[in-house]
């Protein structure tokens, strides 16, 4: 504990991940490789921000001082057509008045508030989170009271469909399971297949299944990674998605995230509205507006909807690239060429993780998470003898 003028407090670390990025940039040899926080670089070593977003940018002019507050019929919470046009492309099937939305504050808002309202509705909540995930995930659910269970996601660096499985069954009735969507899974680079989505569904009856969409279309496409909830809600099962625009859209200050809870019909959907808007109102009141107008004047049209989507799949080739790259220089690392959306966990100890840095000016995180949306495609030879180099022991 230590003292402030509010009493004794506990004492707290800085963020790992924050705190290396300052590292990074107090880093002032030539050739550091920054391979820590989840953004994502193009080639030349910039923020990947689609070229269509930045037109929209453009577009969108500043309007006069007000709050993105419930407006429409269905009563969302953010801009209408923002959350229209997220609808159209990631719960495509469903009608928009059956489903409850939110405009949060980034990614990370979209899953506190759905994890907040659950525990709001059920005494002593419980959820399932694979092991290793993002530490985000563990913080939130601590801080509001959900009793934790785990499983083993990642088996020789392989999706471990079995324990997956076998932990959804042991969850009792109306507990959580939080998947993260598509195969982009953060920090392993696996997650299920198409069949093995099917699969657990199945085992999702008298649960709820919560999606975190944090790289929504840097699978494969917006449309595909969508596959697994739109999937689990017409099988009738509860679902929530959490979808960020921070990675796919380049908007990682501008904090623009979605809350999507498809429901059975209307008037269940308006119910959940309004409960959600009273929590939200107490939390962040409304959503921040700039962000969500951008992402409106992507969304609204087909022409700039089908080029955000296009560019997506050009930097998707790229990451996977990268990823096939590594692989040829370190054939040690080959699954890696297996593994799809920004990050894989490698087979690395916190001594060499540290060796890394300070020797050759490569930052991963402590745990050995690479991420490879950051690392350019000329970075990688440097990057492949820094490893060689620590694994081997010289």
């Amino acid at each position: 504990m230590i003292n402030s003028s509010f009493g004794k407090i506990p004492k707290f670390l800085p963020d790992t991940v924050l705190n290396l990025s300052k590292i990074v940039k107090e880093d002032k040899r030539s050739n550091v490789i920054n391979a820590t926080v989840g953004f994502i670089r193009d080639e030349s070593g910039e923020i990947f921000i689609p070229k269509v977003v930045q037109q929209a940018w453009k577009q969108v002019k500043i309007e006069p001082a007000t709050y993105l507050s419930p407006k429409n019929e269905y009563e969302w919470l953010g801009a209408e057509d923002f959350i229209q046009g997220a609808l159209h492309l990631i719960l495509e099937k469903t009608k928009p008045e059956d489903v409850a939305s939110l405009g949060t504050v980034g990614g990370t808002g979209a899953v506190f508030s759905f994890l907040m309202f659950y525990a709001r509705i059920v005494k002593k909540p419980e959820i399932l989170l694979s092991s290793p995930t993002w530490p985000n995930h563990t913080g939130i659910c601590e801080h509001l009271g959900y009793k934790i269970k785990t499983y083993q996601h990642a088996h020789d660096h392989q999706y471990n469909f079995e324990a997956h499985a076998q932990a959804i069954k042991k969850q009792s009735a109306g507990s959580v399971v939080l998947f993260h969507s598509a195969r982009t899974h953060n920090p392993s680079g696996v997650n299920p297949t198409k069949h093995q989505w099917k699969e657990l569904a199945k085992l999702m009856s008298d649960k709820v299944a919560f999606f975190d969409a944090a790289y929504l279309g840097l699978d494969t496409s917006v449309t595909e990674d969508s596959f697994a909830f739109n999937h689990f809600h017409e099988q009738g099962i509860p679902t929530a998605v959490a979808v960020s625009f921070s990675k796919n859209a380049g908007l990682y200050n501008q904090r623009t995230g979605i809350l999507l809870l498809p429901q059975k019909d209307r008037k269940q959907a308006l119910g959940l509205q309004r409960m959600l808007n009273a929590l939200a109102r107490i939390v962040y009141s409304s959503p921040p507006a700039q962000g969500e107008r951008v992402m409106a004047q992507v969304l609204s049209n087909s022409q700039s909807r089908s080029q955000w989507q296009a560019e997506l799949e050009e930097m998707n080739l790229t990451i996977q690239k990268r990823r096939a790259i590594v692989a040829e220089f370190m054939p040690r690392l080959g699954f890696t060429s297996k593994q799809f959306g920004l990050f894989s966990m490698l087979p690395l100890n916190l001594e060499q993780v540290v060796e890394l840095r300070h020797k050759y000016g490569v930052y991963l995180t402590d745990s050995g998470r690479i991420n490879l949306g950051g690392v350019t495609t000329k970075q990688i030879p440097i990057l492949a003898e820094s490893l060689s180099r620590v694994m081997n022991g010289k």
